[in-house]
């Protein structure tokens, strides 16, 4: 094999058989740049639910927003509860106006970005700290509430108390 890249090529087209599904031409569409080098890929892709309000903030003359998702993972075979995961997320500008304006916490939505490490000293130690930066937005559910039926703003009951019987020889009041 020349190179990394054909090793993972050649595995995945005996092992995960990807050439089918079409995934394997979107992946080696392009591994490789004007200059013969290889592309990395960073890319983030989350659906979970906000754990705080996330809060709008500025710094210059740019807008953003901080906040934590909880990811739950599928339960595995003979668990009783799923865990979860919680990724901090940062989302600037036109992204963080939306999420403020129409995020609440427990909220369902899904981001698509990429990882960014941040180095920062605390106590004498050096730390690295990681979060994903939002570059694309989805409204993907409602708020996740315990009781639906409770918090419904309408409410569809029928009651025929309600209601006057109109008969086929009356007129319609309308």
């Amino acid at each position: 094999f020349c190179c990394a890249f054909h090793k993972f090529e050649i595995l995945m087209k005996i092992i995960l058989d990807f050439e089918c599904k079409g995934l394997y031409n979107i992946i080696t569409a392009k591994h490789k740049t004007t200059k013969g080098m290889m592309t990395m890929l960073n890319k983030v892709m989350l659906t979970g639910r906000f754990t705080a309000d996330p809060k709008l903030k500025t710094k210059d003359e740019s807008r953003f927003s901080k906040f934590c998702l909880a990811v739950q993972r599928p339960k595995r075979k003979g668990e009783k509860t799923a865990e979860t995961d919680f990724f901090n997320c940062i989302a600037w500008n036109r992204n963080a106006d939306v999420i403020c304006d129409w995020f609440t916490k427990g909220d369902m939505i899904t981001i698509v970005g990429n990882l960014r490490n941040h180095t920062y000293e605390k106590g004498g130690e050096n730390r690295i700290a990681t979060q994903i930066v939002a570059s694309e937005i989805h409204f993907t559910g409602n708020k996740k509430t315990s009781d639906e039926t409770e918090r419904s703003e309408y409410n569809f009951s029928y009651d025929p108390d309600e209601f006057e019987e109109i008969f086929a020889d009356e007129d319609v009041p309308f």
